[in-house]
């Protein structure tokens, strides 16, 4: 990967190229050892992406402390956040005794940590994150930062991690028209759907945007259940966009 974070990429991207070059990203800094950024604008499918292609990575393998880190991750949160993930240690947990036993283990076997928004991580934070690549050596694990398009922005005041970064990739928004492209991914539901459903839902708020796709698919699971039937129809996509939308366009019921 050889994008900069100045680099935008096409202005029109295919929505397969889109899941390819994420794969790719993915798997290359897995592979390489490296630290890699993935960032794009909220909604638009990032983390369901990489963690797509996170699955396909050895599972066992994948260190992610999304979801077990505060959005404002202290040295002290990131430091028990790989605890949880990793097999147990010995107690107490003291720094001296048990950063050498997490960076033994995360080099035993080739790694991947997966962290979300480390821009909004604490400067100390941030430099154990660092620590843990460093001290890797030539077995360092890969690392992964997931985060929004100021990502590059936000990692100035961190220069020397900014500086370990191997590749920055920027996922775009999906081309209005493409979704039905990857819907099939989201959910066996999507398959036999007719397409004129699929383009009414996405102009009624939906605007290719992934992350809303993701909420919107769970809701038209639940209308199937409530209304005990396997087809999807206009009455159902309009009962599941009235409950994904913040503000739901007029009629929608």
């Amino acid at each position: 990967m050889t994008d900069s974070p100045h680099t935008p990429g096409p202005a029109t991207p295919d929505p397969r190229t889109i899941t390819h070059r994420t794969y790719d990203a993915v798997h290359s800094t897995f592979d390489s050892h490296a630290m890699s950024v993935i960032y794009g604008e909220p909604g638009i499918g990032r983390t369901l992406l990489v963690h797509k292609a996170l699955n396909t990575v050895a599972g066992h393998r994948v260190v992610d402390l999304t979801g077990h880190c505060s959005p404002r991750a202290t040295l002290r949160s990131l430091r028990h956040a790989l605890l949880d993930q990793l097999p147990p240690l010995p107690r107490p947990y003291t720094s001296s005794r048990v950063d050498p036993l997490i960076i033994r283990h995360l080099t035993v076997a080739p790694h991947m940590i997966v962290c979300e928004e480390p821009g909004a991580y604490s400067g100390a934070g941030l430099k154990y994150l660092r620590w843990l690549w460093d001290c890797g050596h030539g077995h360092r694990p890969a690392v992964l930062l997931l985060s929004g398009p100021r990502i590059p922005q936000e990692l100035q005041d961190s220069p020397h991690l900014r500086a370990r970064i191997w590749s920055w990739y920027r996922i775009p928004p999906l081309p209005p028209g493409q979704t039905p492209l990857l819907l099939a991914g989201l959910h066996p539901l999507w398959r036999d759907v007719d397409p004129q459903l699929i383009t009414y839902a996405d102009a009624h708020g939906l605007a290719g945007r992934l992350g809303l796709w993701q909420r919107f698919t769970s809701h038209l699971v639940t209308a199937t259940e409530v209304f005990q039937t396997t087809a999807v129809t206009r009455r159902l996509i309009d009962w599941a966009l009235a409950r994904t939308l913040t503000f739901p366009a007029a009629g929608l019921v």
